[in-house]
């Protein structure tokens, strides 16, 4: 059992570890007990933001089969053809850059987009495992080829702005749990940031305004229920927001790189340390 220090330290912190996945070699970014982190420069979030769900938000992509009829799923928007799970109607969409929000922590603008997710009560853990953002030229476009990575190309008509596998973390992922924050469908799940500033080459003077955002989700805890879907506030109402106050675990974000590794090795040591006592 934590000491009162451990247990302040911890709160404080307020920063999830990485972890090996059993099923895979990528890095897991554990958010099951909440909190936050960063991999290759975005940033990640527990959120409870609320309500969203069907008829609340406006969703730019959603897919994934009904009652979890598949284990893996993936997506991205377009108006074009669907290319993997993607769910139609006006659920799926183009996006422009100048309509994904602005969230200014510590003097740094963030773009944001936020995570719905759904899995059933009694199996609720949910691994996201490929998470890319690209600039295209259109809002149409599809049939992008997938490499050994699992990294998207649509050739010339997009430049990839972000790859959660990309950066000095290497193959990652975040492990999620779908009633730390939502307890049902209708409520989001993670916020996802990223610098805007990484936007700026990708964007080409203007010539690639458009986003297209495409993750996967399942191993190795499998889709296990409905869709998922990625929305941002406001999308489709007016101007980006821009935020000067970030929210609390915003802030924890900040900090998290610091010493994340430090933290586990210590909660270890205290739990022995406490176990051997009782």
């Amino acid at each position: 059992m934590f000491t009162t220090f451990g247990k302040r330290l911890a709160v404080m912190a307020a920063i999830s570890v990485f972890a090996l996945s059993s099923a895979r070699a990528e890095q897991v970014l554990d958010l099951t007990a909440g909190g936050s982190g960063t991999i290759n420069g975005g940033l990640f979030a527990t959120t409870s933001i609320q309500p969203t769900g069907s008829g609340v938000i406006d969703s730019f992509v959603r897919f994934g089969q009904g009652s979890g009829s598949k284990d893996i799923v993936a997506g991205y928007n377009t108006d074009g053809a669907f290319q993997f799970d993607e769910i139609g109607g006006a659920f799926t969409h183009s996006l422009l850059l100048a309509d994904v929000p602005i969230v200014t922590i510590g003097g740094i603008d963030y773009r944001e987009f936020r995570l719905d997710i759904n899995q059933t009560g009694t199996n609720t853990s949910y691994n996201l495992n490929e998470l890319q953002l690209f600039l295209g030229n259109a809002g149409n476009l599809t049939g992008a080829s997938v490499d050994a990575n699992g990294t998207l190309s649509f050739g010339s008509n997009a430049n990839l702005v972000y790859d959660i596998d990309g950066g000095p973390n290497g193959d990652s992922g975040v492990l999620l749990n779908y009633t730390l924050e939502s307890g049902g469908s209708g409520k989001g799940d993670m916020v996802f940031r990223i610098a805007d500033s990484a936007f700026t080459t990708a964007f080409a003077g203007g010539a690639f305004p458009y986003i297209y955002l495409y993750s996967k989700f399942g191993d190795p805890n499998a889709n296990n229920d409905g869709y998922e879907e990625w929305f941002t506030v406001g999308e489709g109402g007016g101007p980006p927001t821009i935020t000067a106050t970030p929210e609390p675990s915003a802030i924890a974000m900040v900090l998290t790189g610091l010493f994340p590794i430090g933290l586990a090795a210590w909660r270890r040591r205290r739990s022995r340390a406490d176990n051997a006592s009782a």
